[in-house]
């Protein structure tokens, strides 16, 4: 089986400017990344110094450029990214390049999907990087509300869904997650994209939710909170906070899946008052967790009477559109910074004084047959473009990235920028059936 696999992974090697230029004595590095596209240049990770190996899925493959494949000195696909399959594939990649020390083939990524079987790993082949004991609190949605349980954070009231109490008293368990009140809110511990998300207003539906989930043991049921959701990010490097970006949302982004509310982020000035707020929540969360170097996404509700409620953080930057709008912005792109950071390659936060304000807005998909797109009334420039034509007949989002439309706009104006985002969010009817 090791022969198959060497043979199979010395195929998948780029006869490209990397290969041409890189030295066996160069670092080495296998970055993880199992689907979805880059958000920032790869020549910034320097491939003319250094070996880089990307593990990705065939549907990862597909969204890269061909300046892109060009960067790796190998493009290995899997659609397993366990913890055995990438100590597997690691390995026999470490032979073929001819490293002997693994702590000179470190395992990067910044991929949520793969985090924590790679920080798994990361232990098992002892190439040193941040192990599960760390990630762990970053990727299981229980184990980091635990680990804040001493920290002067407010906690959503939760429970790790156990279907086989439920199975062995199903009116006993139900009491007991009643206590929380109603409503309830549902998500898979490890997910990402609101993946597993649905709300519980009453003991019918609760009673519904468990008994078609009583085989599944990767859910938590949480209160409703209900209020603006915020993110925010933190750059970290030698366990120090060097730079911290902040955006306000017009609805939760399960709001998008469960009621075709818009999703978006609208960038916030550092002088404005809930960054300043969130800013002291995030650092007592960064001192509680003690995250790993690179960039952290933390998301953090305020109720309306103005108390700051912990929802959830990840190790990596945000997803979306957002890397592209914090770099228009500041020159700044948070992914790029946090592969930098975890190779320990030289890197600048400074931040350019001129920028614009952005946001963006996806706009949900409904049942319908489209007769019209309506052109919204904003001073902000702007760019929108949609996924249909009228005439189209569409379905209703099912999941965060079934957007049919979106909209990014700017403006140096911040008042302005937060009138027109909320206006798009709250007045705007982007089409009609």
């Amino acid at each position: 089986m090791r022969n198959i696999l060497l043979l199979s992974l010395a195929l998948f090697v780029n006869v490209g400017s990397a290969t041409e230029k890189v030295k066996i004595d160069q670092n080495a590095y296998l970055i993880v990344h199992s689907t979805g596209r880059f958000k920032f240049e790869l020549s910034s990770l320097k491939p003319d110094k250094n070996r880089l190996v990307l593990l990705t899925s065939g549907q990862g493959r597909k969204t890269l450029r061909e300046k892109d494949k060009n960067v790796f000195v190998k493009i290995i696909e899997t659609e397993d990214f366990s913890e055995n399959s990438i100590v597997e594939i690691y390995l026999a990649t470490k032979e073929i390049l001819g490293v002997n020390d693994s702590k000179k083939f470190p395992i990067i990524t910044h991929d949520e999907y793969s985090m924590a079987s790679v920080a798994k790993a990361r232990d098992i082949v002892g190439s040193g990087g941040p192990s599960y004991q760390t990630i762990g609190k970053f990727t299981d949605k229980i184990l980091m509300k635990q680990a804040l349980r001493k920290a002067d954070v407010r906690l959503p009231l939760y429970q790790k869904f156990n279907p086989n109490l439920y199975t062995a008293d199903p009116s006993g368990y139900l009491s007991q997650i009643e206590k929380m009140k109603y409503p309830l809110f549902t998500k898979k511990t490890g997910g990402t994209c609101s993946e597993g998300i649905a709300k519980i207003d009453n003991k019918k539906d609760l009673e519904s939710w468990c008994e078609s989930h009583k085989n599944d043991h990767d859910y938590e049921i949480d209160e409703y909170i209900s209020g603006d959701l915020f993110h925010c990010e933190t750059i970290v490097k030698e366990g120090r906070i060097l730079d911290f970006y902040c955006c306000g949302t017009p609805y939760p982004d399960a709001q998008f899946i469960l009621d075709g509310k818009p999703l978006g982020s609208m960038i916030l000035p550092t002088e404005n008052s809930d960054y300043k707020a969130l800013y002291d929540f995030n650092y007592k969360v960064f001192d509680a967790l003690t995250p790993p170097d690179g960039v952290t996404h933390l998301e953090v509700f305020k109720k309306e009477n103005g108390e700051l409620v912990f929802v959830e953080i990840a190790a990596r930057s945000p997803g979306s559109l957002v890397p592209f709008l914090y770099e228009a912005h500041s020159g700044v792109n948070l992914q790029q910074l946090h592969y930098q950071i975890q190779m320990k390659l030289p890197i600048s936060v400074t931040r350019k004084k001129d920028g614009s304000y952005y946001a963006f807005i996806w706009f949900a998909s409904r049942n319908g047959t489209i007769s019209k797109f309506n052109d919204p009334d904003i001073k902000s420039e702007y760019s929108l473009t949609w996924k249909a034509k009228v005439g189209d007949k569409i379905s209703g989002s099912e999941e965060v990235r079934d957007r049919l439309g979106e909209i990014v706009l700017w403006n140096k104006n911040f008042d302005q920028l937060s009138r027109d985002f909320y206006y798009l969010s709250n007045d705007y009817r982007p089409y009609e059936f």
